[in-house]
């Protein structure tokens, strides 16, 4: 019998043009196959042209530490198996929070890709936050270009303040994502990285996994989070 052969499949040059029509991988991108029992990865920034994004597998993987925040992992009965979904019970801004209301009966109503640089909220979930967030920025939204599918965007300036966004996963995962995780740098605008949609995929990209150790351990079929552990 032949050795089993697994391919990664990482994007170095071709990245997702947020406020464009072009989509693909991003330039800090990797994806592959729920071969491997565990894993741990952590995104940096890709503005940080000293940094060094990290993925490690079996033995070394790292799947927590102090501070780590656990989610089952789930299988979705609408998406392939081959993806990590969780259950997002809740978003909340400054203690100001909703439910998922579409699929909110449905474990495993979100997943994550690291090969997406957006995530994606169904449309009445995305509309109940970014009411939120607009009530907690002072500055004035400003319109995107027609051409473009993000929705809240800011004039680019220096100190500009933007609200904590918290997701809650199920068995109390509470994931704190502070500007960096949902704010882009585009030209002189920033835009939110979180998207509506009104399909049945919902997924978290790869802004919101920024500077987070995430360990997938498929034998306990959990997700860990360690902020700030990279």
């Amino acid at each position: 019998m032949g050795a089993r052969i697994t391919a990664l499949a990482c994007s170095k040059k071709h990245r997702l043009a947020l406020l464009g029509s072009e989509m693909g991988h991003t330039h800090y991108s990797v994806s592959f196959p729920m071969t491997w029992v565990v894993d741990s990865r952590c995104l940096t920034n890709p503005y940080d042209k000293s940094a060094r994004s990290k993925i490690s597998f079996g033995a070394n993987a790292l799947l927590s530490s102090d501070g780590s925040i656990f989610t089952p992992l789930v299988q979705s009965v609408s998406v392939p198996e081959d993806y990590y979904h969780v259950t997002l019970e809740e978003i909340s801004v400054n203690n100001r929070g909703f439910p998922f209301m579409i699929g909110s009966h449905e474990k495993g109503n979100i997943m994550f890709d690291s090969g997406s640089l957006p995530s994606f909220l169904p449309e009445d979930m995305y509309q109940q936050l970014e009411i939120l967030l607009i009530n907690e920025v002072q500055d004035t939204p400003i319109p995107p270009r027609p051409s473009t599918y993000v929705k809240l965007c800011y004039k680019y300036r220096m100190n500009f303040k933007f609200p904590t966004i918290v997701f809650h996963f199920s068995e109390g995962a509470d994931l704190a994502l502070p500007m960096r995780n949902s704010m882009l740098d585009y030209g002189n605008l920033m835009c939110l990285t979180i998207v509506p949609t009104s399909g049945s995929v919902n997924l978290i990209g790869s802004v919101l996994q920024l500077q987070t150790m995430i360990g997938y351990d498929l034998v306990r079929k959990r997700i860990s989070f360690s902020p700030n552990y990279c």
